[in-house]
Protein backbone atom coordinates (compact mmCIF):
# COMPACT_ATOMS: atom_id res chain seq x y z
CA UNK A 1 0.00 0.00 0.00
CA UNK A 2 3.05 2.37 0.77
CA UNK A 3 4.67 2.30 -2.77
CA UNK A 4 1.43 3.08 -4.29
CA UNK A 5 1.47 6.61 -2.03
CA UNK A 6 3.52 9.08 -2.96
CA UNK A 7 2.76 11.26 -0.69
CA UNK A 8 3.27 9.36 1.99
CA UNK A 9 7.39 9.04 0.55
CA UNK A 10 7.76 13.01 0.08
CA UNK A 11 9.07 13.65 3.58
CA UNK A 12 12.69 13.42 3.70
CA UNK A 13 15.19 13.71 6.52
CA UNK A 14 18.62 13.95 5.83
CA UNK A 15 21.58 14.10 8.27
CA UNK A 16 25.00 13.63 8.10
CA UNK A 17 25.55 10.02 7.40
CA UNK A 18 22.59 9.61 5.40
CA UNK A 19 23.17 6.93 2.75
CA UNK A 20 22.60 8.96 -1.11
CA UNK A 21 20.80 5.55 -2.17
CA UNK A 22 18.13 5.88 0.71
CA UNK A 23 17.32 9.78 -0.40
CA UNK A 24 17.32 8.53 -3.99
CA UNK A 25 14.90 5.84 -3.51
CA UNK A 26 12.44 8.20 -1.48
CA UNK A 27 12.64 10.78 -4.46
CA UNK A 28 11.70 8.39 -6.79
CA UNK A 29 8.51 6.71 -4.75
CA UNK A 30 7.48 10.35 -4.09
CA UNK A 31 7.30 11.12 -7.50
CA UNK A 32 6.05 14.59 -8.43
CA UNK A 33 4.58 15.14 -4.90
CA UNK A 34 5.76 18.39 -3.02
CA UNK A 35 8.28 17.45 -1.12
CA UNK A 36 8.93 18.63 3.06
CA UNK A 37 12.67 18.25 3.09
CA UNK A 38 14.64 18.54 6.47
CA UNK A 39 18.46 18.75 6.59
CA UNK A 40 20.21 18.68 9.97
CA UNK A 41 24.06 18.14 9.98
CA UNK A 42 25.67 18.44 13.56
CA UNK A 43 29.47 17.57 12.32
CA UNK A 44 32.49 20.36 12.36
CA UNK A 45 32.74 21.43 8.43
CA UNK A 46 36.09 20.18 8.99
CA UNK A 47 34.68 16.96 8.36
CA UNK A 48 32.67 17.74 5.75
CA UNK A 49 33.30 14.98 3.10
CA UNK A 50 31.66 14.33 -0.65
CA UNK A 51 28.59 12.79 1.18
CA UNK A 52 27.27 16.31 2.11
CA UNK A 53 27.79 17.06 -1.47
CA UNK A 54 26.12 14.94 -3.18
CA UNK A 55 23.22 15.08 -0.89
CA UNK A 56 22.63 18.64 -2.46
CA UNK A 57 23.50 17.77 -5.68
CA UNK A 58 20.63 14.94 -5.35
CA UNK A 59 18.05 17.31 -3.49
CA UNK A 60 18.90 20.29 -5.72
CA UNK A 61 17.43 18.22 -8.73
CA UNK A 62 14.48 18.31 -6.93
CA UNK A 63 14.12 21.66 -6.16
CA UNK A 64 11.08 22.52 -9.08
CA UNK A 65 9.15 20.21 -6.19
CA UNK A 66 10.34 21.52 -2.85
CA UNK A 67 7.57 22.72 -0.60
CA UNK A 68 8.95 22.76 2.39
CA UNK A 69 12.69 23.12 2.79
CA UNK A 70 14.40 23.33 6.15
CA UNK A 71 18.44 23.35 6.67
CA UNK A 72 19.68 23.38 10.39
CA UNK A 73 23.61 23.26 10.62
CA UNK A 74 25.97 22.53 14.07
CA UNK A 75 28.91 24.53 11.87
CA UNK A 76 27.11 27.80 9.77
CA UNK A 77 30.29 27.27 7.52
CA UNK A 78 28.13 24.42 6.26
CA UNK A 79 25.11 26.80 5.23
CA UNK A 80 27.40 29.47 4.05
CA UNK A 81 28.77 27.13 1.83
CA UNK A 82 25.41 25.18 0.34
CA UNK A 83 23.21 28.63 0.37
CA UNK A 84 24.67 30.10 -2.67
CA UNK A 85 24.19 27.04 -4.31
CA UNK A 86 20.96 26.44 -3.35
CA UNK A 87 20.46 29.89 -4.69
CA UNK A 88 21.28 29.08 -8.19
CA UNK A 89 18.30 26.88 -8.29
CA UNK A 90 15.28 28.90 -6.77
CA UNK A 91 14.08 30.06 -10.96
CA UNK A 92 12.28 26.48 -10.44
CA UNK A 93 10.93 26.40 -6.49
CA UNK A 94 7.41 27.16 -7.74
CA UNK A 95 6.18 25.83 -5.15
CA UNK A 96 8.54 26.55 -2.43
CA UNK A 97 5.55 27.72 0.84
CA UNK A 98 8.36 27.59 3.77
CA UNK A 99 12.55 27.62 3.62
CA UNK A 100 14.45 27.72 6.92
CA UNK A 101 18.61 28.60 6.87
CA UNK A 102 19.50 28.40 10.61
CA UNK A 103 22.72 27.56 12.33
CA UNK A 104 21.94 25.46 15.41
CA UNK A 105 20.85 27.46 18.30
CA UNK A 106 23.87 28.60 20.90
CA UNK A 107 26.06 27.25 18.64
CA UNK A 108 29.62 28.79 19.77
CA UNK A 109 31.60 27.64 17.02
CA UNK A 110 33.59 30.16 15.46
CA UNK A 111 32.23 31.91 12.11
CA UNK A 112 34.51 33.68 9.68
CA UNK A 113 32.43 34.63 6.49
CA UNK A 114 33.38 37.99 4.94
CA UNK A 115 31.25 37.64 1.81
CA UNK A 116 27.40 38.25 1.08
CA UNK A 117 25.54 34.80 1.37
CA UNK A 118 22.69 35.00 -1.51
CA UNK A 119 19.38 33.87 -0.44
CA UNK A 120 17.16 33.75 -3.93
CA UNK A 121 18.11 34.68 -7.24
CA UNK A 122 14.74 35.10 -8.45
CA UNK A 123 11.76 35.68 -6.64
CA UNK A 124 10.25 32.84 -4.72
CA UNK A 125 6.62 34.18 -5.17
CA UNK A 126 4.79 30.96 -3.37
CA UNK A 127 6.89 31.30 0.03
CA UNK A 128 5.12 32.24 3.09
CA UNK A 129 7.42 31.65 5.85
CA UNK A 130 11.38 32.31 6.27
CA UNK A 131 13.70 31.70 8.87
CA UNK A 132 17.10 33.06 8.57
CA UNK A 133 20.18 32.86 11.21
CA UNK A 134 21.74 36.69 10.36
CA UNK A 135 23.69 36.25 13.64
CA UNK A 136 26.54 34.28 11.67
CA UNK A 137 25.69 34.57 8.10
CA UNK A 138 25.33 37.61 6.40
CA UNK A 139 22.16 36.59 3.62
CA UNK A 140 21.08 39.23 1.03
CA UNK A 141 17.59 39.30 1.37
CA UNK A 142 17.59 41.00 -2.46
CA UNK A 143 20.01 39.83 -4.48
CA UNK A 144 22.02 42.14 -7.34
CA UNK A 145 20.82 42.53 -10.64
CA UNK A 146 21.17 44.05 -13.81
CA UNK A 147 18.35 42.66 -15.71
CA UNK A 148 15.92 44.17 -13.16
CA UNK A 149 17.61 46.89 -10.84
CA UNK A 150 14.81 47.66 -9.35
CA UNK A 151 13.79 44.69 -8.11
CA UNK A 152 11.88 45.37 -4.19
CA UNK A 153 11.42 43.31 -1.12
CA UNK A 154 7.50 43.46 -2.01
CA UNK A 155 7.95 42.12 -5.36
CA UNK A 156 10.47 39.58 -4.28
CA UNK A 157 8.33 38.11 -1.28
CA UNK A 158 5.01 38.75 -2.30
CA UNK A 159 3.07 35.73 -0.22
CA UNK A 160 5.42 36.39 2.51
CA UNK A 161 3.27 36.28 5.78
CA UNK A 162 6.06 34.63 8.77
CA UNK A 163 9.26 35.37 8.57
CA UNK A 164 11.81 34.23 11.99
CA UNK A 165 15.24 36.06 12.24
CA UNK A 166 18.01 35.60 13.96
CA UNK A 167 19.76 39.27 14.51
CA UNK A 168 23.08 39.39 14.75
CA UNK A 169 25.21 41.92 12.79
CA UNK A 170 22.34 43.10 10.81
CA UNK A 171 21.69 46.69 11.45
CA UNK A 172 18.25 46.78 12.84
CA UNK A 173 16.54 50.24 11.50
CA UNK A 174 17.37 49.40 7.92
CA UNK A 175 16.23 45.43 8.19
CA UNK A 176 12.95 46.72 9.87
CA UNK A 177 12.45 49.37 7.24
CA UNK A 178 12.97 46.52 4.38
CA UNK A 179 9.49 44.57 5.95
CA UNK A 180 7.34 47.99 5.66
CA UNK A 181 6.53 47.30 2.10
CA UNK A 182 6.19 43.69 2.88
CA UNK A 183 2.02 43.21 1.91
CA UNK A 184 0.86 40.29 3.79
CA UNK A 185 3.31 39.88 6.65
CA UNK A 186 1.40 38.90 9.48
CA UNK A 187 3.83 37.08 11.81
CA UNK A 188 7.58 38.25 13.13
CA UNK A 189 9.87 37.09 15.40
CA UNK A 190 13.15 38.52 16.25
CA UNK A 191 15.89 37.31 18.37
CA UNK A 192 19.34 37.87 19.88
CA UNK A 193 19.47 41.61 19.55
CA UNK A 194 22.52 43.66 21.84
CA UNK A 195 22.59 47.34 22.08
CA UNK A 196 25.29 48.51 20.29
CA UNK A 197 26.71 52.24 21.30
CA UNK A 198 24.66 55.07 20.50
CA UNK A 199 21.61 53.46 19.24
CA UNK A 200 19.20 55.50 20.98
CA UNK A 201 20.64 58.11 19.46
CA UNK A 202 19.02 56.95 16.18
CA UNK A 203 15.21 57.02 17.13
CA UNK A 204 15.86 61.08 17.55
CA UNK A 205 16.72 60.60 13.96
CA UNK A 206 14.93 57.72 12.25
CA UNK A 207 11.22 57.75 11.50
CA UNK A 208 9.23 55.22 12.50
CA UNK A 209 9.04 52.13 10.71
CA UNK A 210 4.88 51.04 10.28
CA UNK A 211 3.95 47.60 9.77
CA UNK A 212 0.91 47.91 8.54
CA UNK A 213 -0.40 44.08 8.45
CA UNK A 214 1.17 42.06 11.61
CA UNK A 215 -0.85 41.08 13.71
CA UNK A 216 1.80 38.95 16.05
CA UNK A 217 5.27 39.87 17.36
CA UNK A 218 7.30 38.08 19.46
CA UNK A 219 10.93 39.15 20.20
CA UNK A 220 13.32 36.69 22.40
CA UNK A 221 16.96 37.77 23.64
CA UNK A 222 17.38 41.22 23.92
CA UNK A 223 19.50 43.25 26.40
CA UNK A 224 17.07 45.65 28.08
CA UNK A 225 18.47 49.00 25.80
CA UNK A 226 17.84 46.59 22.86
CA UNK A 227 14.34 46.28 23.34
CA UNK A 228 13.71 49.53 24.26
CA UNK A 229 15.53 51.23 21.21
CA UNK A 230 13.13 48.11 19.42
CA UNK A 231 9.79 48.96 20.72
CA UNK A 232 10.43 52.79 20.11
CA UNK A 233 11.78 52.22 16.51
CA UNK A 234 8.05 50.58 15.39
CA UNK A 235 4.91 51.26 15.22
CA UNK A 236 2.56 48.17 14.67
CA UNK A 237 -1.09 49.58 14.43
CA UNK A 238 -2.81 45.71 14.14
CA UNK A 239 -0.93 44.07 16.74
CA UNK A 240 -2.79 41.09 18.81
CA UNK A 241 -0.33 39.45 20.34
CA UNK A 242 3.11 40.72 21.60
CA UNK A 243 5.32 37.98 23.66
CA UNK A 244 8.49 38.94 25.06
CA UNK A 245 11.03 35.97 26.04
CA UNK A 246 13.96 36.20 27.70
CA UNK A 247 13.65 40.23 27.56
CA UNK A 248 15.78 42.50 30.13
CA UNK A 249 13.00 44.96 30.71
CA UNK A 250 14.02 48.22 32.14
Amino acid sequence: IALDAPGLWSYIWVTDDTAVDDITLRLQRAHSSQLSIRVSYACSIMVESDLHTDHMLLLTRHSKNWFRFLFTAADPHFIGLFAPFISNYTHGMEHLAEYSLQNAPYSDRPVYLPSAVPLFRRPPLMLQKLSLSYNDIPFVLLPKSNLNPLLCIQDMYPSLTELCIRMGELPLTKFLRSLEDLPVLRTLSVTDLRDRNGSMELIKISPRVILKSLVELTVQRFNGLALDFFLNLVCVPKLQSLSLIETELL
